[in-house]
């Protein structure tokens, strides 16, 4: 069972627990920032831009960064729920809107799809790999830091951010987990030879 499905009786579970279409680099995330949508007090940010600020969602999203793509990403913003972050400056009321599994689950959606755009039209030839690595590291530095980071280190530098690493970490063992590895079908002649060993016991 994936950590999307799980649930917690505590004064952090969320009102909904079903998830809705959230792409799998999320899912990974929601691993990390939050051990699967169970655990959501995040520790306090004690420097750079979002010094004395912590972040919320089950995904460790800032406030701040809700609001920008709110205000610049046109399908967060056309959306309810776009207008309802957009209301509030108050991160206390932005946590209580990421509390709803289903809100949180679009918010972060957003986000990722507005930093993959923005990546993308400022870097059209990246791999898709490419691709969901430097949109990781935006989830985490921001936008504008994996674009610098790119262009002094290409994409062997995003790979050496710590973060991005924990991420790859997460991904190789979801990857490895007997639950995804393919199921191999038993050759004819291993079926015969124990349909064989059956009779000869009869």
């Amino acid at each position: 069972m994936s950590f999307i499905g799980k649930q917690l009786k505590n004064k952090n579970t969320l009102n909904t627990v079903e998830s809705s279409n959230t792409p799998a680099p999320l899912e990974l995330i929601a691993a990390l920032e939050s051990a699967g949508h169970t655990q959501r007090i995040h520790d306090l940010q004690t420097s750079g831009v979002h010094a004395g600020t912590r972040a919320v969602s089950s995904y460790g999203l800032m406030p701040v960064t809700l609001r920008e793509v709110a205000g610049k990403h046109k399908p967060m913003k056309d959306s309810e729920l776009g207008k309802q972050i957009n209301k509030t400056a108050d991160p206390l009321e932005i946590n209580a809107i990421t509390k709803d599994r289903k809100k949180d689950d679009e918010l972060a959606n957003h986000v990722w799809n507005y930093a993959q755009s923005r990546l993308q039209k400022n870097k059209p030839d990246l791999s898709k790999d490419q691709l969901e690595l430097m949109s990781v590291f935006a989830h985490r530095r921001g936008i504008n830091a994996a674009l610098q980071e790119f262009n002094s280190g290409g994409i062997e530098g995003i790979k050496q951010d710590p973060y991005v690493k924990k991420y790859l970490d997460a991904k190789n063992k979801s990857a490895s987990s007997p639950a995804n590895q393919p199921k191999i079908q038993p050759r004819l002649s291993d079926k015969l030879r124990k349909i064989d060993t059956v009779a000869s016991n009869i």
